[in-house]
């Protein structure tokens, strides 16, 4: 899914799990130097100029010619890109993480979210992540899921903190089964599920990142709850008694049955 940020609140955190202070916000942000392009000078656009454009101001100039060819842009070799806010910020804040906190609307028919680092874009009809913004070739994906459900009073899914090599690419499967509770006073219903996990390299044909691949039953599981009135009550004891006194029956006439046998064997002088 794309775009889903609306209902996602993003919390900026120290590696630790210590809330950045707003403090420690300004310092980062009074550190940034923005450059402001000269009109006059006709900068390259990286074998990406048209004759309507021939020149790229700003590191948005030379990424809009490359949109427009479909080409992937490596920002490192692009001057215009150097002092970009984007990609001073990436830097001044390498040591930091961030906590999601939110809620969104899915699919019932399947589906995969994922948070990703990088700025997301249209590549070739594909959606991807370009990391250049980051200004990193090594990303920690290191994470913990304090709280992951579907739906209202489902089963929720919580893991310990996963360290694991940089780059790498977390892949989560889950089956969700729709599960609908007939109460006397009531219907509820919650989603429960199966999950399974792998962790792979997110280099080469991967994408660093933390995805979650969901797959919803098509079968519903329904529990009724009934209520048994007094006569279901009644004759429910009387069954239970009935089985004791029929069992007592049983055994009384074993055992009568064996002393009767034993006083035979004895008036005919046999040992026993």
């Amino acid at each position: 899914m794309i775009g889903i940020e609306q209902n996602v609140t993003k919390i900026r955190i120290h590696h630790d799990g210590s809330l950045v202070t707003e403090n420690e916000m300004k310092a980062i942000q009074s550190k940034l130097s923005i450059e402001t392009p000269d009109p006059k000078e006709c900068r390259s656009c990286y074998g990406a100029e048209t004759p309507e454009k021939k020149c790229c101001f700003t590191c948005d100039d030379v990424k809009e010619a490359y949109k427009k060819r479909g080409w992937r842009l490596d920002l490192n070799i692009v001057s215009q890109c150097q002092n970009h806010e984007k990609i001073q910020m990436a830097k001044l804040t390498k040591d930091e993480g961030c906590r999601l906190i939110g809620d969104f609307l899915l699919n019932k028919i399947g589906g995969n979210f994922h948070i990703a680092p990088g700025s997301s874009e249209q590549l070739w009809g594909r959606h991807s992540h370009n990391l250049e913004w980051t200004g990193k070739t090594q990303i920690d994906l290191s994470h913990k899921w304090n709280e992951l459900s579907f739906g209202e009073n489902s089963k929720k899914f919580t893991t310990e903190k996963k360290d694991t090599q940089m780059n790498s690419m977390f892949q989560y499967y889950l089956t969700i089964i729709p599960i609908k509770n007939n109460f006397i006073n009531g219907t509820s219903t919650f989603y429960d599920y199966s999950i399974q996990e792998n962790i792979r390299s997110g280099e080469g044909e991967g994408q660093p990142g933390v995805f979650i691949y969901y797959d919803v039953s098509p079968m519903v599981l329904e529990v009724t709850e009934s209520n048994h009135g007094f006569l279901h009550f009644l004759i429910g004891i009387c069954s239970i008694v009935g089985g004791i006194f029929t069992t007592f029956q049983l055994f009384d006439a074993i055992v009568f049955e064996s002393i009767h046998t034993l006083k035979k064997k004895v008036e005919l002088g046999k040992d026993v």
